[in-house]
């Protein structure tokens, strides 16, 4: 059996999110999101979507 792909298209502001959330836990107890997406066997494809309708530097964006 292959991965599950989840693709997150958005704005800048989304794909910021999805970085936040993937990385780190609001809660006060431990992140286990890391965990989960691995357990699923689960791949997150973040796709930047422009202005344009077109899709962006989704690299430059997850860096920042």
């Amino acid at each position: 059996r292959n991965s599950r792909v989840l693709i997150c298209a958005g704005g800048k502001e989304y794909i910021e999110d999805v970085c936040r959330s993937l990385n780190a836990d609001q809660l006060s107890d431990v992140n286990t999101l890391p965990e989960a997406i691995e357990g699923a066997d689960l791949i997150v494809v973040p796709v930047l979507l422009s202005s344009n309708t077109s899709v962006g530097d989704t690299k430059a964006a997850w860096r920042e």
